[in-house]
């Protein structure tokens, strides 16, 4: 009796690699609690004057100035609804307790947005700008991303694919066109391209000015110390040389020497240079600072001075 050899079972197919690997979010009631909690760490920043991640900062632009009105008359209509409730609800005293601790909330939480616009500021530092709104806004924009910037004043803000507006007392100030996208996360932390960046500073000219010279500003070279240093060097080696040959008239008592003027201190250079015609003076360049010569060896006449 022949067996038959065993039949391989096919194998199943491998899973085609992602191309891109997305993070997973982080739950919605995660995000929410961390909302609340930088909004009450804002207040307290606010209350202690301590602002948020302004250390180190090349630049500092507030933009929480323009709603303050608007936020502290709707606190006083939140104060108005605590304490007309609470009358209202004495006789109840299990839904008063919890309207009242609903109530007080509602009135540090409104604070606390006002306070997080206030300690949050627009932060220039280094080769980015830190763009900021609320406790809810924080995107780190490299300066070399942004094609333009431009003032420009606006009260109305329709929604368009690619823009993110960021309206302060209804208004925004500068405009931002990037040269590439920027991701933008939404408040539940989805995704959101941007091209276009419209915000608000109290100050939007100081904003556009340190912006505009960050992103103008060249960078040194490595080659500009080393040229600097080379330079000052050459400097000293003519100086010593007319010091030396000085040295050298002195010594020799059967030439004949030229009348010397004082020692002047040279103001281009930092050095003490003699001023005498073809010897230390000519060295230095010929510059005014180190004191300009007359050909022939004659003495020349510095101002103030007689010339006998």
């Amino acid at each position: 009796m022949t067996s038959t050899p065993p039949v391989p079972r096919p194998q199943p197919a491998a899973p085609a690699p992602q191309e891109h690997a997305r993070p997973r979010p982080s739950s919605a009631a995660a995000r929410f609690l961390s909302h609340e909690r930088r909004v009450l760490e804002s207040l307290i920043r606010w209350v202690t004057r301590r602002p948020h991640g302004v250390e180190g900062a090349d630049a500092v632009f507030t933009h929480g100035r323009d709603q303050a009105t608007t936020m502290y008359g709707l606190t006083f209509a939140c104060v108005v609804e605590t304490v007309a409730l609470s009358y209202l609800l004495a006789g109840r005293p299990v839904i008063h307790t919890a309207l009242l601790v609903v109530d007080v909330y509602t009135v540090l939480f409104v604070l606390g947005l006002h306070a997080a616009s206030r300690t949050r500021p627009h932060v220039l530092a280094g080769p980015a700008l830190r763009i900021r709104q609320g406790a809810n806004i924080d995107i780190h924009l490299p300066l070399d991303r942004i094609a333009s910037i431009r003032r420009e004043t606006r009260f109305t803000h329709e929604k368009k694919d690619g823009e993110l507006n960021l309206p302060v007392g209804s208004q925004t100030s500068i405009t931002l066109q990037l040269a590439e996208p920027v991701d933008a996360p939404t408040f539940l932390g989805a995704p959101r391209l941007v091209t276009v960046i419209r915000l608000h500073a109290d100050d939007p000219k100081a904003l556009y000015d340190a912006v505009t010279r960050a992103r103008t500003t060249p960078e040194p070279t490595p080659e500009s110390a080393p040229q600097r240093h080379q330079r000052l060097g050459d400097h000293e080696v003519r100086v010593h040389r007319g010091l030396d040959h000085l040295a050298e008239r002195v010594e020799s008592p059967g030439q004949d020497r030229r009348p010397l003027v004082p020692a002047r201190d040279c103001g281009h250079h930092g050095v003490q240079a003699s001023d005498v015609a073809g010897a230390a003076g000519d060295e230095c360049g010929g510059s005014v600072e180190c004191g300009e010569r007359e050909r022939g060896g004659r003495r020349r006449t510095l101002p103030g001075r007689s010339g006998n």
